[in-house]
């Protein structure tokens, strides 16, 4: 479509860019045990699936600046406190 000079359906890229987001961000649950808990995995690749559609509306409506910013940001807020809080 886009050789021919035709935009794609702006739909269907953010969704299969939050998709993609959320199935490349499930390698972080590197510890956790899917065959065991396989219940959770639905529930985890849906919270990553909004954060990736909150993403790109960042993009699209205040640049990619302002997305990075964000994933920062929450990365930070979740992190940030597992550290501080962690005891070996």
């Amino acid at each position: 479509m886009i050789t021919k000079g035709q935009k794609p359906d702006l739909k269907i890229v953010v969704y299969c860019s939050s998709a993609l987001f959320a199935l490349v961000h499930m390698g972080n649950f590197t510890e956790f045990d899917h065959g065991k808990y396989f219940y959770w995995v639905p529930l985890l690749v849906a919270i990553k699936f909004v954060v990736g559609l909150v993403l790109s509306h960042i993009r699209l409506n205040h640049g990619m600046k302002w997305a990075i910013i964000f994933h920062g940001v929450y990365n930070a807020v979740l992190i940030v406190p597992a550290v501080y809080f962690y005891e070996p």
